[in-house]
């Protein structure tokens, strides 16, 4: 269910005999390959009302409920008819509302893959609660990327199999030969204003502490249209050193970041960001909140000096580029770097192929 990522997650897994998969993609903008598909964004577009994305997330967030019209009975009679032995929901929220468990005529083994720290994230919303915990009841399999997911789901009563890892089953690749001889951006900062997080408080920072903040380098990409204006209007007024970026592709990322001291990345919840990751390969030092994830694979040295559960002031970010131009980062790297490679390994793969049986 959902996931453009399925097909590649599906093909890492070892196979004890053939399988045949097919695919529901639940969400307005993603397209499956065909050849596996019985439901994706074409159809919803022939079928049934296009759904505009910001309608979507919002009845998504606020409702828990998929918007998509006729898709529940649809995806039901699929289901009831096609009787697929494993049901794998690829992405928590979106998809699993997609279904009603309930009125299936057969019993499916149901697996979860969550991305980001979605159980975390939504426990404390009433509607996403009564979903959640109905899931439990149900859930052969909870594939999930943090410790504080598994906390919670004991918590809530579920006794089934639980494996830790990241959601992609990416593995650790260094990026250390890419790397430029000095670092040329003080801080890369996350743009974009969502339900998972925003740049608001970095500019009021800015805004604020302007004249400070003479001389440093930043840029801020992924930016919203509300962020383009607003970052460019503070660059224009204080003639500050921003550089503001639309959304940009993978590879243009990891150049930034190898030329970055620092990413500031002001997360509400995210699990094991592929942006965080890619960000410590490339010796770029991630300041983020408690509430990302991947703050489960700091060390106590790093958590001291990295981690925040308000915006920090103008003092902090002008000490963390002082010791950074010291070298008493370095060592912080080289824990860091340790702790991820022994996340991002090939274990989670071993672990989820032993349930395509």
């Amino acid at each position: 269910m959902h996931s453009p990522h399925f097909k590649s997650f599906i093909s890492q897994l070892q196979k004890n005999k053939p399988h045949c998969y097919i695919t529901a993609c639940t969400f307005p903008y993603n397209n499956i390959d065909l050849k596996h598909s019985i439901y994706d964004i074409s159809l919803s577009n022939i079928f049934f009302k296009k759904n505009d994305i910001n309608i979507f997330l919002a009845r998504i967030y606020n409702f828990a409920n998929n918007p998509i019209f006729g898709i529940k009975k649809q995806l039901n009679f699929l289901i009831n008819f096609l009787k697929p032995d494993i049901i794998w929901f690829h992405e928590l929220q979106s998809t699993t509302c997609a279904i009603n468990l309930d009125k299936l005529n057969y019993s499916p083994i149901i697996y979860v893959t969550t991305y980001g720290n979605d159980i975390t994230f939504f426990i404390d919303v009433e509607k996403h609660k009564v979903l959640i915990e109905n899931l439990i009841k149900k859930i052969k399999l909870f594939h999930i990327e943090t410790i504080r997911e598994k906390n919670i789901l004991l918590q809530k009563g579920y006794k089934n199999e639980i494996v830790i890892g990241s959601a992609t089953l990416s593995e650790f690749k260094d990026s250390y030969q890419f790397l430029p001889p000095y670092k040329k951006i003080d801080f890369l900062i996350k743009g974009g204003n969502s339900y998972r997080g925003s740049s608001s408080s970095i500019y009021e920072l800015l805004k604020n502490e302007h004249r400070k903040f003479l001389g440093y380098n930043f840029v801020i990409f992924d930016c919203d249209e509300y962020d383009i204006f607003k970052f460019n209007r503070l660059k224009e007024k204080y003639h500050l050193n921003i550089l503001v970026l639309e959304r940009l592709d993978k590879f243009t990322i990891q150049s930034y970041l190898s030329f970055s001291k620092f990413l500031f990345f002001n997360s509400y919840s995210d699990g094991m960001s592929n942006l965080v990751y890619e960000s410590w390969i490339n010796r770029c030092c991630v300041v983020t909140t408690f509430e990302n994830g991947f703050s489960e694979l700091y060390s106590i040295n790093a958590s001291e000096k990295l981690l925040f559960n308000t915006i920090p002031n103008y003092d902090y970010f002008i000490n963390l580029i002082e010791m950074y131009d010291q070298g008493l980062f370095n060592s912080i790297l080289e824990e860091q770097l340790d702790l991820i490679r022994k996340y991002y390994n090939d274990k989670v793969k071993k672990e989820l192929s032993k349930y395509l049986v």
